[in-house]
């Protein structure tokens, strides 16, 4: 296994692990939220928001890094685009003449 295969390789029970302490997080945000007296600073609510956000960002990253066929798809895709042979959004809705349908 090269460098850069073992940088991404990450445990599903490290993966379980920070999907718990994610809800945990929310669930104090959450709770800070309802309560008359709350121990979270709004700022620091935006912030804990962020932080939730972001690590589940990460987590979707490394699944998607872990899955071999769909790397492949995504570097062929964007291979595909570096030579020319994708073409504009709108362009394909006007071909299509889903103009204003979507």
């Amino acid at each position: 296994m090269d460098k850069s295969a073992r940088f991404y390789h990450v445990s599903n029970r490290w993966v379980s692990r920070v999907r718990v302490k994610i809800s945990v997080m929310t669930l104090i945000f959450c709770r800070g939220c309802e309560a008359e007296m709350t121990l979270l600073t709004t700022e620091e609510k935006k912030l804990l928001a962020r932080a939730a956000s972001l690590m589940d960002e990460l987590l979707e990253t490394l699944e998607v890094m872990q899955d071999n066929e769909l790397v492949k798809d995504l570097r062929d895709a964007l291979r595909e685009v570096e030579e020319g042979k994708a073409r504009p959004l709108d362009e394909l809705i006007r071909e299509l003449g889903l103009e204003g349908k979507i």
